[in-house]
């Protein structure tokens, strides 16, 4: 910490810099509260603030972790993290599970927008297109090994439609179901010959 300016620190602090986590912590003297630069508290006051190499030198001096960004623990605490996570799991799961969009936003605790803004945000993809690209690689794996039909298929990776899945199987591989189950099997015997 000795060798950032004070300028530095402070800028690091205000623009919640998380390149800076782990090199300092900051504590407001006014809550007596410690947290890391990245912090999404509000900024407080430049001549309240105190800067720390760490978080036990900090508490040594009366100062209590903040419960937002948890300077006390190891690694970043990442709550946004944690959620996506948890949303992932839970498509990657019950992905066959046709109301499963419907349902999300209850089981994680969170408004259907406020979800798919969070989700959009650390994944680039909407709840949606996440579930439809774990449908469509399940219906691949299922077209390429089982036996089973198109309908089949379709119902067994998760999609309600029948049309829904076969328009976007194609967008998504540029071959109908049938005619990608033929490739796969081609390709599969080809390896084998070899």
């Amino acid at each position: 910490m000795r060798e950032l300016a004070e300028d530095t620190l402070w800028q690091a602090t205000v623009n919640n810099d998380r390149d800076y986590d782990g090199r300092f912590f900051y504590a407001v003297r006014t809550t007596r509260i410690v947290c890391r630069p990245s912090c999404r508290s509000k900024p407080p006051c430049r001549e309240n603030v105190e800067y720390f190499a760490n978080i036990e030198e900090a508490v040594q001096h009366g100062y209590r972790p903040c419960k937002r960004c948890r300077p006390d623990f190891a690694a970043p605490y990442q709550p946004e993290q944690e959620m996506v996570d948890k949303v992932c799991a839970l498509l990657t799961k019950e992905y066959a599970n046709p109301a499963i969009l419907e349902e999300l936003p209850a089981r994680v605790g969170l408004s259907k927008f406020h979800l798919g803004r969070l989700f959009k945000a650390a994944t680039r993809q909407t709840p949606k297109e996440f579930l439809q690209t774990i449908r469509l690689e399940k219906a691949r794996e299922l077209l390429a090994v089982s036996n089973l039909s198109g309908i089949q298929v379709c119902y067994e990776a998760g999609f309600n439609s029948l049309s829904d899945f076969y328009a976007l199987f194609r967008t998504a591989s540029g071959l109908s179901p049938r005619e990608y189950r033929q490739a796969s099997r081609t390709a599969a015997g080809q390896k084998t010959q070899e």
